[in-house]
C-alpha cells in the first residue's frame, strides 16, 4: 500500500519533454483545495455580473476572470507551475488568443 508521501510524486519517465520528478497538487491538500476555492468564487462572480445588464466593461471583466481561472487551473492541476518555461508561455498565449478571438466575436456582434 502506498504511503502519502510516496503517492503525491508523478515520474514522467516516458516524455522526452520532461524527464524530471513532478509534485501532483493532490499531495499539497491545501494549496489545492484553496485553489478549487478560489475557482468556485471566481465562477460564482462570474455569474453574477453576466446576470446583470451587459455591455463592453462587463464583458472585458468577466474574460479577465476567466483567463484568471485558466491560468489557475494550467498551473495547479495541470501541473504547469513546474513545467519548463516553454509550456507555461505556450498556455499563457493560448489563453489570450482564445480570449481575444472571444471578445473580438463579442464586439464585432
Amino acid at each position: 500500500m502506498m504511503n502519502h508521501h510516496s503517492a503525491s510524486k508523478i515520474k514522467l519517465s516516458r516524455t522526452p519533454l520532461m524527464d524530471k520528478e513532478l509534485t501532483h497538487p493532490a499531495g499539497d491538500t491545501l494549496r489545492a483545495t484553496v485553489t478549487w476555492l478560489v475557482l468556485l468564487g471566481l465562477t460564482t462572480l462570474s455569474f453574477k455580473l453576466s446576470t446583470a445588464v451587459s455591455d463592453a466593461a462587463r464583458m472585458f471583466t468577466i474574460m479577465g476572470i476567466t483567463l484568471v481561472k485558466g491560468h489557475l487551473v494550467s498551473n495547479e492541476f495541470m501541473l504547469l507551475r513546474q513545467a519548463p518555461r516553454m509550456w507555461r508561455m505556450f498556455m499563457a498565449i493560448y489563453l489570450l488568443a482564445v480570449g481575444g478571438v472571444i471578445a473580438f466575436a463579442y464586439l464585432s456582434a
